[in-house]
């Protein structure tokens, strides 16, 4: 961790060896029966989900005993939102799920039927799931994704996205969001480098970040 700007930042991934959980959650996953950790991963991997669309890889006795055991929470509202119990679980999950199994439930989970409206944290999981596998994301998707997680100060989730972006004509747009990157986790000279490699920007929501931005970066404003 590390202060910038007011705020602390995950400014590295800590190995799961790091976190004295993991091994307490990895043996909990592990002791698990197979519909219960499948049930797990997809929460993990794909959530915040609704209920109805956990259930085509879970019975309901399996997602009841991952609420019991703290694994995940469910909302009381009439959406029923399934996510899960915190952020650091969710992490712990998604590095547990082995790569071939992650591709495979991916696939099963891109065939269902889709289960409404996405929310942010859901499309940003699912971005990343989806270059985890190695699989091609739209290229407004990825910019998409890029904002939604520097929006979220997720520092690390949209350099990564933002850096996936090949098409000659967003590459300005991505610039700019590794930029903003680059600036909340404190490297200003990055930042700055990226700020200079994005011009022309091509739109007025772009033109006023990067002013914002190039402000910061001067030294003419604080807020974060």
């Amino acid at each position: 961790l590390a202060l910038r700007h007011g705020i602390w930042f995950l400014v590295s991934s800590p190995g799961l060896a790091d976190i004295p959980v993991a091994d307490l959650i990895g043996h909990e996953l592990r002791s698990m029966p197979p519909e219960e950790r499948t049930a797990a991963a997809i929460v993990a991997l794909a959530g915040p989900l609704p209920l109805g669309q956990l259930l085509g890889f879970g019975g309901p006795k399996a997602v009841d005993a991952l609420e019991r055991a703290g694994i995940i929470s469910i909302s009381r509202g009439a959406d029923r939102t399934v996510r899960p119990a915190s952020p650091l679980i969710g992490e712990i999950i998604r590095r547990w799920v082995p790569a071939g199994k992650s591709a495979g439930l991916r696939a099963s989970f891109v065939s269902l039927p889709p289960g409404g409206a996405v929310p942010p944290d859901a499309f940003l999981n699912r971005v990343r799931w989806a270059l985890d596998c190695g699989a091609s994301v739209p290229t407004d998707e990825l910019l998409r994704a890029a904002c939604t997680a520097n929006a979220a100060l997720d520092a690390r989730a949209a350099l990564r996205t933002a850096a996936a972006i090949s098409e000659p004509e967003k590459l300005p747009e991505a610039r700019l969001q590794m930029a903003y990157a680059r600036y909340l986790l404190g490297d200003r000279q990055q930042s700055a480098k990226f700020l200079q490699l994005a011009e022309p920007i091509p739109d007025d929501g772009s033109r006023y970040l990067a002013a914002l931005l190039s402000a910061r970066l001067a030294g003419r404003t604080t807020t974060p």
